[in-house]
């Protein structure tokens, strides 16, 4: 059985307290923002190392980089109140475990079942938003009314609306920082001058795991070899976001039009079965006259390289299969980028 909430001590209500501390930090799209938002709590969904890490925690053997350059990240964050895990990959399930007696801030695992498609999934995933309300309150939070849950909704789809919007004038390494900063703090770029120098090279599709701050640098390495990345299909990209909330479902339900709009429609490796992520490869990659797909893992993320052969099968389309180890990743996948465009010019 899962433990409902993890936490380094009894007396966690009143060690954060603090007014400061307001800001819930996660990596997980499943988590949804508003829910937190609505509790009057600030949600803030991380890409490790777009700040420098202080405070470190010491990487354990068979650990992942992702996750200690997360854990890091998230115990640097100022004025973070909890950190947020789920259950969509081992090793953040196992972060609680490991890693409970060495984070100064409470932590939380919540359940998001693989499968999907069966009602008791789905009220499974309703229940683990309830509870973890139940831990938001805690933390010093207020239970949302319908109404102000709504509110919230409303102003989150706005804004991932307007964000969408900018994908076409920006850079697609610019476009994919501006998501992340989205998912940070909830700001969207504005007054954006349109950039046309990345649209000349062969249409490139980036799908796999999340991305670090210094894993961005693949989009150059792209481009300086003759692409340009027309999707970020990554977990930090455009593929995680939410669809946009029916706005009559909002009104007769709120809560259950979160949960299917999260739960019930961002495709994912992990998921069982996981259908819609080639469905959504196939609908998006055609969109963009896509002519090549570079697959990113990290190290030891075996649910995304057991889909390499079957990705490629599905699509018909020429794939590189990379992985990140938590490092620079110019030397480590440099010359392997610069071969694969060389065979698709």
């Amino acid at each position: 059985m899962l433990p409902d909430i993890i936490r380094k001590n009894e007396n966690m209500k009143s060690s954060f307290s603090k007014k400061n501390s307001k800001r819930i930090v996660y990596s997980c799209p499943y988590i949804p923002a508003e829910w937190i938002a609505s509790h009057g709590l600030e949600p803030s969904r991380i890409s490790p190392g777009i700040k420098e890490r202080i405070r470190p925690i010491d990487s354990a053997a068979g650990i992942c980089p992702y996750l200690s350059s997360f854990l890091n990240e998230a115990n640097a964050e100022k004025n973070a109140a909890a950190v947020l895990f789920t259950t969509v990959c081992d090793q953040m399930r196992r972060a609680p475990e490991c890693f409970g007696n060495e984070s100064p801030l409470p932590l939380f695992l919540m359940h998001v079942p693989s499968t999907w498609k069966s009602v008791a999934a789905q009220q499974l995933y309703l229940s683990e938003l309830q509870r973890l309300s139940l831990f938001l309150i805690r933390l010093g939070g207020a239970p949302p009314s319908r109404e102000m849950l709504s509110q919230t909704m409303m102003t989150y789809d706005k804004k991932r609306n307007a964000l969408r919007e900018t994908k076409g004038w920006m850079h697609p390494r610019a476009y994919s920082e501006a998501i992340a900063r989205f998912h940070r703090t909830g700001e969207v770029v504005q007054n954006l001058e349109k950039s046309d120098d990345f649209i000349h090279g062969v249409p490139i599709v980036l799908i796999g795991g999340p991305l670090t701050a210094q894993d961005l640098s693949l989009f150059n390495m792209i481009q300086d070899a003759g692409g340009t990345v027309v999707l970020d299909g990554t977990e930090t990209g455009e593929r995680t976001m939410p669809r946009p909330f029916h706005r009559q479902h909002m009104r007769e339900d709120p809560l259950l039009e979160l949960a299917d709009a999260y739960f019930g429609h961002i495709p994912d490796a992990f998921r069982r079965p996981n259908s819609e992520l080639f469905l959504w490869m196939r609908r998006e990659f055609q969109a963009g006259y896509v002519r090549g797909v570079i697959l990113v893992r990290n190290i030891w993320c075996d649910v995304w390289h057991a889909e390499v052969t079957r990705i490629r099968e599905w699509l018909h389309l020429p794939l590189l299969d990379i992985d990140l180890n938590g490092e620079n990743p110019v030397s480590r996948n440099k010359t392997r980028i610069n071969a694969f465009l060389e065979l698709l010019q």
